[in-house]
């Protein structure tokens, strides 16, 4: 079916063709953005007029995006062969569901071009129609996955042109699309380069975005004909039919628990990160975005010689457990003094014990050396003969 294009977008068409002809090639904020065919490329976020519609894939978490999920502002999504969504188009390939995934490290700050990546993302993407006539369409472009590719046909099919987009390393940019007052048809976003004869293969959507947006590519004539989901740093005005998003100043939340006292800095969200520090030595202070500080238990890490295997001892300083010295003997505090653990009577210096005599005859159970044994049997004899010696002067004095 041929539609017919109103006057006012045809004079503004003709108006995009000289005033974005700068970006034909251009040098984008970051990669390089080039167009091939009836359409010009966009680099930078404020030049979709008079936004009709957004897409920024949070509802998730996780899954196919539901193809109808953006049907209320305008945008379908579609599978399937290229020409069996749109009659007339005859570029080979086909678009499968795309589906909800987290942002990784596609989309490193700053993404040039205003760009905006926050919270879930999209993968396998896509091939999609407008119900209103939308001629412009931008998105935020993940790195990682090579030269990328937006390319557009009119109703009847016919290819209008395509919007290349070349990242330098892990590069993350608004790449976007104007057909210069033609509505766009169909509209496919992936590797494959189309408009150079390429198939469109599920390589070909294999690319991450987030932030959709598509306009009508006319001037606005209030706030509301601009996008307002550039983040919680950003405002959005409209000013002389041009939308600008003016960076704020103001309190943030990063959706990040490891930071503290967010605010907006140059259109992004910035927290001072938390400490983690637990004073323990023998932990790992970590912290994850969603949980929060981990201090996880290093392995093989001591504070005392009880946190080692036995035998062993702590060093302190490097906090690591090596061969200790044998234990000293340990004494008990029962019984004799001189008895060590085992209960054997201890060395002294004071020279050699006799042998324990054993009390067989119920006495008292003392031991006695041999020299003392003699000494006592001397003394007993001196006794005897002093006692003989006595009675013989008594007898003498009789």
């Amino acid at each position: 079916m041929t539609t017919s294009i109103p006057r006012h977008l045809r004079l503004f068409g003709s108006f995009a063709c000289f005033a974005l002809a700068g970006l034909l090639p251009t040098v984008a904020s970051a990669g390089t953005i080039t167009a091939q065919g009836n359409v010009t490329a966009l680099d930078d976020v404020t030049q979709i007029a008079s936004v009709a519609g957004s897409a920024l894939f949070d509802e998730g978490p996780t899954g196919d995006v539901p193809l109808d999920q953006y049907a209320g502002v305008g945008l379908t999504l579609h599978v399937g062969e290229l020409a069996t969504i749109l009659p007339g188009v005859t570029t080979m390939g086909e678009a499968i569901n795309p589906i909800y995934v987290k942002p990784g490290d596609h989309f490193p700050d700053p993404i040039g071009g205003g760009g905006v990546a926050l919270g879930l993302t999209v993968f396998y993407a896509g091939a999609m129609t407008f119900s209103e006539p939308v001629t412009q369409f931008g998105l935020t472009a993940g790195g990682g996955a090579g030269p990328q590719f937006l390319t557009a046909w009119d109703q009847n099919g016919e290819l209008i042109g395509q919007v290349t987009w070349e990242p330098e390393e892990q590069d993350s940019a608004f790449v976007g699309i104007d057909t210069m007052g033609v509505p766009i048809g169909l509209l496919t976003y992936g590797n494959d380069d189309l408009f150079g004869g390429l198939d469109y293969t599920i390589n070909g959507s294999g690319s991450t975005s987030d932030t959709w947006v598509w306009g009508l590519g006319v001037p606005c004539q209030t706030a509301a004909d601009c996008l307002d989901d550039m983040g919680p740093c950003t405002e959005f005005e409209c000013n002389a039919g041009v939308c600008a998003y003016p960076k704020t100043t103001n309190p943030c939340d990063d959706v990040d628990v490891c930071t503290d006292a967010d605010t907006c800095t140059e259109g992004m969200c910035i927290g001072v990160a938390i400490s983690c520090a637990d004073t323990n030595p023998c932990t790992l202070d970590t912290c994850d975005s969603e949980r929060g500080c981990m201090n996880t238990q290093i392995e093989d890490c001591c504070l005392s010689n009880e946190d080692c295997p036995e035998g062993d001892m702590c060093i302190l300083g490097s906090n690591t457990c090596v061969p200790g010295p044998p234990p000293p003997p340990m004494t008990t505090d029962e019984g004799n003094d001189d008895e060590t653990e085992t209960g054997a009577p201890a060395e002294t210096s004071g020279g050699e014990t006799g042998p324990a005599v054993e009390d067989a005859g119920g006495g008292c159970g003392c031991s006695s050396d041999e020299r003392g044994g003699g000494a006592l049997f001397g003394l007993l004899a001196l006794a005897l003969l002093g006692l003989r010696t006595r009675r013989r002067e008594d007898l003498g004095q009789a």
